[in-house]
């Protein structure tokens, strides 16, 4: 019997010996009490994370040893024992805690605390295992920041920013407040990303990020929603205050200058400004608003902005291009849209044997009218359709020109959106092989802003095509950024000087300077210079001065239907008679 007794004593020994070895091994701070809430031991962990040695700590209550206090409200957390022994239950907590050490060190920790009890069941103590998770809680804020932020700029995201809106709307609803949001597209960003690479674009955002934020009050909020479009949430703010905000932001945009590796840009932005208040519907609802009011100001000039409002006539101009859309497919489906061509021709009156034109589209409508193009090309612009009509106009052009008119040149005007696409190049290979059309009867048109805004894909277009013979002009040269250095990477046969100032050649001495400069420069470059929108005889005679190569307009000859026998001797019979 006494042998039994001092086996089992040996076991319990052994296995109290292996319970102090775990308890002392494990990550978790572990403390032990009696009933009365008394520390009778603290592990290892536990020691360091309380600042308190199991020797100094014994015999003292669990509130003095281990003092804790809420996360957010920084009140003590008492009672921890008290609780578990009266509920005869675990009691944990799902959100960390803090909890200070003797020394006033502060470590977030998740912590339990269960009853310990007898073989009887009767509760002798209980045991308290926390941790810190301070690591944790850390790596969960860098989470939550980088899914609510902007990785490049720092500002809050589109997803947050819905966020934000929808608290804004809520408080527009339930409190009567107004507030306003600002949706800004930055103004020929693009140039700077292909001119100068992303890493250029990179550091133009944070410019423009850092410069925002300096305009801000500290209750409003500024978003990146993505590629070079900001967001702004202007909290308790009427449209007066968001009007001089607006202003104020563009004037910003007018001062700001952005270098890089000695290239100098001025940018602007466009702004689109709409109004929180109680009968707001939606996110949705709000930033389509918003969108739709930037665009009217991209529309207008760009640089500028422009108020929504529910009847707009600009916007509801928007509504009737999207009505367009399907006008227009349903146009293309039926095969009513036609080819007309306008002649373009040597000022020199010296007699050609190769006649020149423009390619210029139409559009039957179901009434039998006849459509021209200023009234669809916005909508087709603005909803993608752009391709498909420049590549219908290619075909046709490729097909019919050869067909019946083997020897002239045309030249066919590819949009902004067909120039930025990656399979335009393709399509023109795949077209020439399939007509017997010579490359050197087209010639494309491309326009200086839209070559500008896409200039890697544009010289990369031209020197390919060119290697088979096409021939490019830069149409509307002046209307845009026009900068003579960008000449020299798109290598174009033909300047297209922009007829706002060939209207007003005899009349501004500015403008005759601009083209005299213009077709001087073009020449220096090997190009030939045409002037459009020629429509009487005093600009005829001021451009043959200048030496412009070839005019185009309706004092030359109108645009007619593509089969229609205009004869060269026409145009040249009245540029003869025109010269006095």
């Amino acid at each position: 019997m006494l042998l039994k007794l001092r086996t089992n004593s040996r076991e319990l020994s052994r296995e109290k010996d292996r319970a102090l070895v775990t308890l002392q091994s494990i990550a978790d701070g572990v403390i032990t009490t009696d009933s009365d809430g008394m520390v009778q031991f603290i592990n290892p962990v536990g020691e360091k994370l309380t600042g308190w040695l199991t020797e100094e700590a014994k015999g003292k209550h669990l509130s003095e040893v281990f003092k804790l206090h809420d996360e957010v409200t920084e009140h003590p957390i008492e009672g921890l024992v008290e609780r578990c022994i009266s509920e005869n239950r675990q009691i944990s907590s799902s959100e960390a805690n803090t909890l200070y050490s003797k020394n006033g060190d502060a470590t977030p920790v998740q912590e339990s605390v269960s009853p310990i009890k007898s073989e009887d069941e009767q509760i002798t103590g209980t045991i308290i295992v926390f941790r810190d998770v301070g690591h944790t809680l850390e790596l969960s804020r860098k989470l939550a920041y980088q899914a609510s932020h902007d990785s490049l700029t720092g500002v809050i995201n589109r997803r947050a920013f819905d966020h934000r809106l929808q608290q804004a709307i809520t408080s527009a609803k339930l409190n009567g407040l107004q507030h306003a949001l600002l949706y800004l597209d930055l103004d020929q960003f693009k140039i700077v990303n292909d001119t100068c690479g992303h890493d250029a674009g990179d550091h133009l955002l944070i410019e423009v990020t850092t410069m925002l934020k300096q305009k801000l009050r500290e209750k409003d909020t500024l978003a990146r929603l993505g590629g070079d479009e900001f967001g702004i949430l202007l909290d308790t703010c009427q449209l007066e205050c968001a009007e001089t905000f607006a202003k104020e932001i563009l004037y910003e945009f007018k001062q700001f200058r952005f270098t890089w590796q000695g290239i100098h840009f001025q940018l602007g932005t466009s702004i689109g400004i709409v109004q929180i208040h109680k009968d707001t519907e939606s996110i949705v609802s709000l930033l389509s608003a918003a969108d739709m009011a930037c665009y009217v100001s991209k529309d207008m000039g760009r640089n500028r902005f422009h108020i929504f409002h529910n009847k707009d006539k600009e916007l509801m101009r928007r509504h009737g291009e999207m009505q367009w859309v399907s006008r227009l497919t349903h146009a293309f489906k039926e095969g009513r849209f036609t080819l007309f061509r306008q002649p373009v021709v040597p000022l020199s009156g010296q007699l050609v044997n190769r006649k020149h034109y423009e390619l210029l589209i139409r559009l039957n409508d179901s009434n039998g009218g006849l459509v021209l193009p200023g009234a669809f090309i916005p909508a087709a612009e603005r909803y993608n359709f752009m391709p498909v009509l420049d590549r219908w106009v290619i075909r046709t052009a490729f097909e019919q020109c050869f067909q019946f008119h083997n020897n002239d040149r045309y030249a066919i005007n590819l949009s902004g959106t067909s120039l930025n696409s990656d399979t335009l190049l393709q399509f023109i290979k795949r077209e020439m092989r399939r007509t017997p059309i010579q490359p050197d009867n087209i010639c494309f048109e491309i326009t200086e802003t839209a070559a500008i805004e896409n200039l890697l894909k544009a010289a990369k277009l031209i020197k390919e095509l060119k290697q088979y013979g096409f021939k490019f002009a830069l149409d509307d040269f002046g209307k845009g950024l026009s900068s003579y250095s960008y000449l020299s990477n798109l290598p174009v046969d033909y300047l297209k000087i922009d007829g706002e100032f060939v209207k007003k050649l005899s009349t501004d001495p500015v403008n005759y300077e601009i083209i005299k400069s213009v077709n001087h420069i073009g020449h220096l470059m090997g190009m030939k210079t045409i002037a459009e929108c020629v429509e009487d005889d005093k600009t005829l005679r001021d451009l043959r001065n200048i030496g412009i190569d070839y005019g185009q307009g309706s004092s030359i000859g109108e645009p007619q239907p593509l089969f229609v026998n205009w004869t060269l001797s026409d145009s040249q019979t009245y540029l003869q008679n025109s010269r006095l």
